[in-house]
């Protein structure tokens, strides 16, 4: 069981299952064609093997009692399956129908009568298409997407801005795993090392240089 922040999180793990089991998502063949659509290209061609596998982690525990979190790489990975579910939905008029089973909609039907009684301006139907609608699932499911905009981030860093980074409190560190492979070689002993901060670190010398003792600054 993936838990997730809500205390519905046991409903949104039965239709992440159902979906996926569904589009035989536990299955190769079907696999490295949505990871080549709906995840990360770089990750594709640099983490294949990886991938493959968080899709067949999130299979599991969302169908297993045993609770999981999610790190970073799952995230990405659960965020491509609510981007499928999210695509047929808009695209497939029937979704509803055919990914909303019986017992799915039984659960939302309980859920959607307890939320009334919390928010009486609601009618039961639009309490009930809440749960239905799988861009909502975004929203509840994932605490920020700042993973959607790593590399804006990384270049904006790598030119030694760090104002974006700085105002929305991004710590790329806690990325490593997604990062890519020619990104994660600069980290050393676990740290990484952007130009960015190279060019801090010598405008830190050049003014202790102009303004100190040089022998008082290494000594």
């Amino acid at each position: 069981m993936i838990i997730f922040n809500t205390d519905n999180y046991k409903f949104y793990n039965y239709i992440i299952h159902h979906f996926m089991k569904m589009e035989e998502l536990d299955l190769d063949v079907n696999i490295k064609p949505f990871l080549k659509k709906y995840i990360f290209s770089y990750l594709y061609r640099e983490q294949f093997s990886k991938s493959c596998q968080c899709v067949k982690d999130i299979y599991n525990w969302t169908i297993n009692e045993v609770p999981h979190f999610l790190d970073t790489f799952h995230e990405v990975v659960l965020y491509g399956i609510i981007q499928s579910m999210n695509d047929l939905q808009e695209k497939n008029p029937d979704f509803n129908n055919l990914y909303f089973d019986e017992n799915a909609r039984k659960i939302i039907h309980k859920i959607a009568r307890k939320d009334q009684k919390e928010l009486p301006n609601f009618t039961f139907q639009e309490l009930k298409e809440e749960y239905y609608n799988t861009f909502n699932y975004y929203d509840v499911l994932f605490a920020d997407l700042d993973f959607l905009y790593l590399e804006k981030f990384y270049n904006s860093q790598n030119l030694g801005n760090n104002t974006l980074i700085k105002n929305l409190g991004i710590n790329l560190e806690y990325y490593f795993d997604i990062l890519p492979k020619d990104i994660q070689k600069n980290y050393q002993t676990g740290h990484i090392t952007f130009n960015g901060e190279i060019i801090e670190l010598i405008h830190f010398l050049e003014d202790e240089i102009e303004n100190r003792d040089l022998a008082k600054l290494f000594w």
